[in-house]
């Protein structure tokens, strides 16, 4: 009777490992298509933990930072990436999305590119919650809308100038 029981554990600790590594496989699986996701995506996918340290940043914001693999910037914060004044706007912004919870959604905000030329994102950052519901930082996704905002201001150009062309005729 002690050898089946020992069989048993033996089986049951077998099968209890089998089911382990089909978790594993099963996590390692959902993490590379996670990742895979927020790669191929043209904006901007980035978290930061409370201290706004860089935990994760998609492709698309790794270019930006100009970092080659994500272990680059790994612990580092804004300031590590961005000169000081464009860094402490970053940081404050998402200093007031985890002290208060709440969502900032499409935010646009004019934001100079790596080579000084003036772009226009916008921004959505949302808390990152733990499974108590506590803050312990941000999701946040970017896009650049430069080219929305100059075909905005054009159609708004030559809207005035289809005014003035219309009240020269009445005139």
């Amino acid at each position: 009777a002690a050898t089946s029981g020992a069989t048993e554990r033996a089986e049951g600790s077998d099968g209890q490992r089998q089911l382990l590594r089909e978790a594993e496989q099963t996590i390692m699986m959902e993490h590379n298509l996670l990742r895979t996701v927020i790669d191929i995506l043209p904006d901007h996918v980035f978290v930061r933990d409370r201290a706004s340290r860089h935990l994760i940043n998609n492709r698309a914001q790794l270019d930006i930072l100009r970092a080659g693999t994500l272990e680059e910037t790994i612990g580092k914060t804004d300031y590590d990436f961005y000169p000081p004044e464009l860094a402490r706007e970053f940081t404050d912004d998402n200093e007031r999305v985890m002290a208060s919870g709440e969502t900032f959604a499409d935010i646009e905000k004019l934001i100079p590119g790596p080579d000084g030329e003036p772009n226009w994102w916008s921004t959505t950052k949302v808390p990152l919650r733990d499974s108590d519901g506590t803050v312990i930082g941000l999701v946040g996704i970017g896009r650049n809308v430069t080219d929305r905002r100059q075909a905005m201001q054009k159609i708004t150009e030559q809207a005035a100038m289809l005014d003035q062309a219309h009240e020269a005729i009445l005139l």
